[in-house]
């Protein structure tokens, strides 16, 4: 059992983790789905919002 478990295409992995697209809107369209402990997934949203890409 995982406490989160994340879905989606490598395409909505690729935008997520390049910050192409915002994790609300792939959720929002349906390219990523998230299941599970949601107050979880607002920390690692927030750690990932928080981190600086060069």
């Amino acid at each position: 059992m995982h406490d989160v478990e994340f879905q989606g295409d490598r395409k909505a992995f690729l935008k997520l983790a390049s910050r192409q697209e915002d994790p609300d809107t792939l959720l929002l369209q349906r390219s990523l789905m998230i299941e599970g402990d949601t107050e979880l997934w607002l920390g690692v949203k927030n750690l990932l919002d928080s981190l600086e890409m060069e």
